[in-house]
């Protein structure tokens, strides 16, 4: 029989919250602050606005918590130290402003037991210059942030991990770098008066939407989402070439509608944006991008469902490393890039099956490894097709000197007749690109025109 004690605890005690409980509230937390964020919509990024930002969401946060993101690795740092830091790294040292943003995607992460948030944000920025003003040519939009929020118990922030293409922001930066130059000498202004004040700054809720059986629904999705990374395993240690991809395609055609979208590392150069494309075409269009490389090894470290969605949006994150391969599909010494993160959106039709996918990367490392797989294999060029004219008189000349020279003659011989070769060939290639740059203007000539 039980007691009159015990029955009064089993009343009084709550039961512990689910995970989609947990999660919802962190939700609710994540939008108040995106409404208390409206503020920085046109405005240019500088410590002040990011030390009063931090002052309007403290309450959100630890004391001690850590940050992460591009060029920014914090423990047990302030959230102002955060936003400062993160403010920097986003803005260059001031050069950039924050046009608009939408909210659009805030996930789950069930395994967490609702306390880690992946989020889906696009936006527009565009350049500043020295004195505030717009750079003409610097609008970028679609530039997507990926966040990643981990909660404590009492539901604060403990720490958060942004992501983004960080060669977007630099080409943002260069343009603005010789805007100011131009600006410059123009107005005889001297760029060493213009100072960066990072140096010494670092030194209303929103419910969400009721969906019908999302928890159901995001679970179904996101077992099919864990399918298809199972899936992709095969690609471990392969060369991704049109061939794996279309093995790829051919594994996993069952989870995917017969006309999808897909998008890739968006404003960026290797970008892909298809509509109403079969899941091959989009595989081999997206791997176009990946064409250098060989996967060593991927994990998807998160994987979260959106409820506002109705389940049907699924965030992850996934952990990559990789080499650089030439076209033979051997390694390149010094390409190899580990802890790439890739941020992936997956979107569900009413039949369970993927009608919508996108990849978000990094788009800087992967023109890294291609400028270097591209270099080793023009090496290589250069030394097996010199010209017919350079090979018959090199070897006739090497020839002799093989025959009536001495060791350290013939060595040194080897030596000359390499450099030479390779000389010959750097200067042509120098003067037909000095020549095409001639017929062109220079950024700053267009500034100033």
């Amino acid at each position: 029989m039980i007691s009159v004690a015990t029955l009064f605890a089993v009343l009084v005690i709550p039961s512990a919250a689910t995970w989609a409980e947990v999660g919802e509230k962190n939700i609710a937390t994540l939008r108040q602050m995106n409404e208390l964020s409206q503020s920085m919509k046109g405005s240019q990024v500088t410590p002040q606005l990011m030390q009063e930002m931090s002052e309007k969401m403290m309450a959100f946060f630890q004391p001690e918590m850590s940050c992460h993101g591009p060029a920014v690795h914090l423990e047990k740092a302030s959230p102002t130290a955060c936003f400062l830091a993160v403010g920097q790294r986003m803005s260059n040292s001031g050069n950039l402003k924050i046009v608009n943003w939408v909210q659009t995607n805030l996930a789950i992460d069930p395994a967490s037991g609702g306390k880690t948030i992946l989020t889906y944000q696009p936006g527009a920025v565009v350049g500043t210059s020295m004195d505030q003003k717009e750079v003409p040519g610097t609008k970028v939009d679609d530039v997507v942030m990926n966040y990643l929020y981990e909660f404590n118990d009492a539901g604060l922030i403990q720490a958060f991990t942004i992501d983004f293409d960080t060669s977007i922001l630099q080409g943002i930066a260069n343009q603005v770098q010789v805007y100011n130059a131009a600006m410059a000498k123009s107005q005889l202004l001297s760029l060493d008066a213009y100072s960066s004040s990072w140096r010494t700054a670092v030194s209303k809720s929103q419910s969400l939407t009721e969906k019908a059986n999302w928890q159901e629904v995001g679970q179904r999705n996101m077992a099919t989402v864990q399918k298809l990374d199972a899936i992709s395993k095969q690609l471990i240690g392969k060369h991704i070439t049109p061939a794996a991809l279309g093995k790829l395609a051919a594994s996993s055609e069952a989870f995917y509608a017969p006309a999808m979208t897909c998008v890739t590392a968006k404003a960026s150069g290797v970008g892909v944006h298809l509509v109403s494309a079969t899941h091959n075409e989009c595989f081999q269009a997206v791997g176009k991008a990946w064409s250098n490389t060989r996967m060593v090894d991927f994990d998807d470290k998160h994987l979260a469902i959106d409820p506002n969605t109705g389940g049907t949006t699924i965030l992850t994150r996934m952990v990559a490393n990789l080499v650089g391969v030439n076209g033979a599909g051997q390694e390149i010494p010094g390409t190899n890039k580990n802890g790439m993160v890739l941020n992936f959106r997956y979107k569900f039709n009413t039949d369970g099956l993927v009608d919508y996918f996108e990849q978000e990367f990094d788009s800087g490392i992967v023109r890294d490894v291609d400028m270097k797989v591209g270099q080793t294999e023009s090496a290589s060029l250069l030394q097996t097709n010199a010209g017919p004219a350079q090979r018959t008189a090199a070897g006739f000349g090497f020839g002799l000197l093989q025959t009536n020279a001495g060791p350290a003659q013939r060595t040194a011989a080897g030596f000359g007749f390499g450099f030479f070769v390779t000389l010959t060939a750097g200067c042509s290639f120098i003067w037909a690109r000095r020549r095409l740059q001639r017929d062109r203007p220079s950024l700053e000539e267009a500034f100033l025109a």
